[in-house]
């Protein structure tokens, strides 16, 4: 501990064991975050080095909050000495919870654009740590609340607390587009206001039995409803009353975003996130996918020399020899980290402009991809058709779920994001006229 002078507690409690305290290192001269956690048991042990082995796997994005140390304390001031596990953190002057509740008594709203960004940089952190293909991480938090949700000095999102988190074993981890995973047996986990509809039915089931289940859900998607659910609190300045959701809770839920005074396309993508069924609800893939089509990722320039990938600028170079770099022929220092991340790249790039091979352009310079480099990237050209025959019946937010086309145009639509448009009579992207009724051959 010499390394650190520990100053003013900022955060208590006696009762689970935790002391947060600000603190300056004294080898770097910054600022940093002291939380203690008191070691009761083994099993105390194993989640807080979970904790630890998780935040420092996810340290690289920059909206994830920075874990610098993480070490074993013993305070001999007591008989017996207590146990503690510190981690060192970086320091954020804020957070959702306080934001909303600074705000609540004067009504003051947070602006729409300020929304957007945070849920964006929100959705990009929580789908890097499920991201199995591109950053090898697959861990889902499980505990998402605003507290949890940090505004670090330069405004931006820092999501922390990982202490519940879970590597989760992907059931096909050789495939990039399996977006859709099977639902999971795990530990009812979280805090209970902002547990989805399948885990307050298992706290119902803990609360009149006592016997702690385990709930089949789809983490991922669970962790979805929660960060929505957030952001409808962040948004309505107030705990929105829920109730009935299993008699009717989108309804419930609906009544509750309707109240929001910001865009339709604001309120559609809160009530997206907050969807009952669980198989109709999103995962952290799919809402990059679409809010990456909203809110492009940021390249470089001169004046701020270029990441090692320009498509995901927290990634780095792949060492994996079976998915080595790709190097744009248009300059050598336009480099996408993998073959993977390329596939990606070429997918979405693919899925707004009619699945044309000619229309993938270099994001920094804007000059065409050779079609022979996205042919390697799938093998073959051969390959590449077979593969964009299956893209073709691919919605953009990647679901390949109710997917027809419903415009007369390449474009193609899940019936949830048909819905969520408000079933529109031209087509959201390229404003192709919807196909006449009596050509249509499927109803919902």
């Amino acid at each position: 501990m010499e390394r650190y002078e520990v100053r003013e507690c900022i955060y208590t409690s006696p009762e689970n064991g935790v002391w947060v305290h600000r603190a300056v290192d004294r080898q770097t001269n910054q600022s940093v975050i002291l939380k203690y956690v008191q070691v009761k048991d083994a099993a105390s042990i194993d989640i807080l080095r979970k904790e630890g082995d998780n935040q420092l796997r996810l340290n690289k994005h920059p909206n994830i909050c920075k874990i610098y140390d993480f070490f074993p304390y013993t305070y001999y001031s007591t008989d017996p000495p207590i146990l503690y596990l510190v981690l060192s953190l970086e320091e954020c002057p804020q957070d959702l919870d306080k934001l909303w509740t600074s705000r609540s008594l004067s009504k003051n709203f947070v602006e729409e654009n300020d929304l957007w960004r945070l849920l964006n940089e929100c959705v990009e952190a929580l789908a890097y740590a499920q991201d199995f293909v591109s950053s090898k991480q697959d861990i889902c938090h499980r505990d998402i609340k605003p507290p949890n949700i940090l505004l670090g000095q330069d405004g931006r999102v820092r999501i922390c607390d990982f202490g519940s988190s879970k590597y989760i074993q992907k059931a096909n981890p050789g495939n990039s587009y399996a977006l859709q995973d099977p639902p999971q047996l795990l530990t009812l986990q979280g805090t209970p206001q902002f547990l989805s509809p399948k885990q307050r039915g298992a706290l119902q089931e803990f609360l009149d039995t006592q016997h702690l289940p385990k709930v089949n859900h789809n983490p991922y998607k669970s962790d979805v409803y929660s960060l929505g659910y957030t952001f409808l609190v962040v948004s309505l300045l107030e705990y929105p009353v829920l109730r009935g959701l299993q008699e009717n809770g989108q309804q419930a839920i609906c009544a509750q975003v309707q109240k929001l005074n910001y865009s339709d396309q604001y309120k559609q993508t809160i009530n997206w996130m907050m969807t009952i069924e669980e198989q109709s609800r999103p995962d952290f893939l799919q809402l990059r996918t679409f809010f990456r089509s909203l809110f492009p990722p940021t390249i470089g320039s001169p004046d701020n020399p270029l990441p090692s990938c320009i498509i995901h600028p927290w990634h780095h170079c792949s060492l994996d020899l079976a998915n080595p770099s790709v190097v744009l022929t248009c300059n050598p220092a336009h480099v996408i980290c993998s073959t993977q991340c390329f596939r990606e790249f070429v997918f979405t790039s693919t899925q707004f402009y009619a699945l044309e091979v000619e229309a993938v352009i270099c994001p920094v310079c804007k000059s065409p991809v050779s079609p022979e480099l996205i042919y390697q990237a799938y093998g073959n050209k051969s390959d590449f058709e077979l593969e964009r025959v299956r893209l073709r019946a691919i919605c953009g937010c990647g679901s390949e779920n109710y997917v027809r086309k419903r415009f007369e145009c390449y474009h193609r639509y899940c019936r949830d994001c048909w819905r969520r448009h408000g079933r529109p009579h031209f087509c959201p992207e390229c404003r192709a006229p919807v196909i006449p009724k009596e050509k249509k051959c499927e109803v919902f």
